[in-house]
């Protein structure tokens, strides 16, 4: 439909055209003589010649040449179009005023003749040059958009599959661990981290394999991730979670908190006494946006580097940067003797419709 009524424009734009020259546009030469309507043919042939540089230079020669690179055979077939173009028309046009207009003919020079109509022919052609590179290259442009979308797209399937393949180590031997422990001391708790770690697992593997999932299968992923890693620090640390549950029909990158989550257990203080073990974990959300906080103390000297294996904070820097362009804010580093996350992401109300793009400070 849409290529159909592409061509019905292109119909109409050159019936325009010779209606345009038909009644507005007079030549010296005389053989253009509107009472006599003898310039109906030069003006139907001049617009076809016009056509095949036009159509000539945007579907083929630009494509085909221009675009891959080889420039030297593009200037050359468009400098060997034109002129055989050019020429041609002319030959027809010269014909023409000798056998329609032979008066005007006789009394020009035969040189006048060719010299008036080969500069009226050739800048009209090279206009249609012009006006071919106009219209081809929002087109190529637009093409390219669409292919780098494309491409961003599927390095971000990638790049998700690669992060979900890359379930933490230490997620699973603390988790098996803490589970161990518990099957003499709390059986009944043990089976309840038994389902909550496999609900973990399941979910990390193949229940986020959308780019954007619903708030509330991320909070419960969330909430699973800290409860079994709360049962080997909880003793050791205050731990505080303030997770908002007013997350209907809002939606979210998913993991995308996963590798700040991971870094503050990893990352936690070891102090002797346990309140100076401080590790806090704030999410919260309104209309527009979702917000993330989370705050740890560290033991002095420490420098937080991601080791191999995890979902890493350079991964979900990236899927942050190709899942939400500018419209996040994310910052993180020490500050006060603490390891601190701020991290604001636009509320998406489907899986479909685009990010709110409010512009944040990065």
């Amino acid at each position: 439909m849409k290529k159909a009524i592409v061509i019905l424009l292109h119909l109409l734009y050159w019936f325009l055209v010779v209606i345009f020259f038909l009644k507005y546009f007079e030549l010296d030469l005389g053989f253009i003589v509107k009472e006599k309507n003898d310039f109906f043919w030069p003006v139907v042939y001049g617009a076809f010649f016009n056509a095949v540089i036009f159509y000539g230079t945007c579907f083929y020669l630009i494509p085909r040449y221009l675009n891959s690179n080889n420039r030297q055979k593009f200037y050359f077939l468009a400098f060997m179009g034109f002129l055989v173009v050019t020429f041609a028309e002319n030959f027809i046009d010269i014909w023409w005023i000798k056998e329609v207009r032979t008066e005007t003919y006789n009394t020009a020079t035969p040189s006048f003749v060719f010299w008036t109509t080969w500069f009226f022919n050739a800048v009209i052609n090279l206009l249609y040059y012009l006006f071919a590179f106009g219209y081809r290259l929002p087109i190529d442009k637009r093409a390219q958009e669409r292919r780098e979308a494309q491409l961003e797209k599927e390095k971000l399937a990638a790049e998700l599959k690669f992060l979900k393949a890359q379930i933490d180590p230490h997620t699973l031997f603390n988790g098996m661990n803490s589970i161990y422990h518990l099957i003499d001391q709390n059986p009944e708790k043990a089976k309840d981290t038994v389902l909550k770690f496999s609900d973990l697992i399941r979910y990390q593997l193949y229940e986020c394999d959308d780019d954007f999932i619903e708030l509330e299968q991320e909070i419960k992923y969330l909430n699973n991730y800290i409860s079994i890693n709360k049962i080997r620090k909880e003793e050791d640390a205050t731990i505080n979670v303030d997770i908002s549950q007013e997350v209907d029909n809002v939606w979210v990158a998913p993991l995308i908190f996963t590798a700040f989550v991971e870094n503050g257990f990893k990352f936690l203080s070891s102090h002797s006494e346990p309140e100076r073990n401080v590790l806090n974990f704030e999410l919260s959300n309104d209309d527009d946006f979702i917000y993330f906080k989370l705050s740890n103390t560290i033991d002095a000297g420490v420098e937080i580097v991601q080791e191999n294996g995890g979902i890493g904070i350079e991964n979900t820097v990236n899927r942050l940067e190709l899942l939400y362009g500018e419209s996040y804010d994310l910052e993180y580093g020490m500050k006060g003797g603490e390891y601190q996350v701020y991290l604001k992401l636009p509320v998406r109300k489907n899986n479909h419709s685009p990010p709110n793009r409010a512009t944040g400070k990065k």
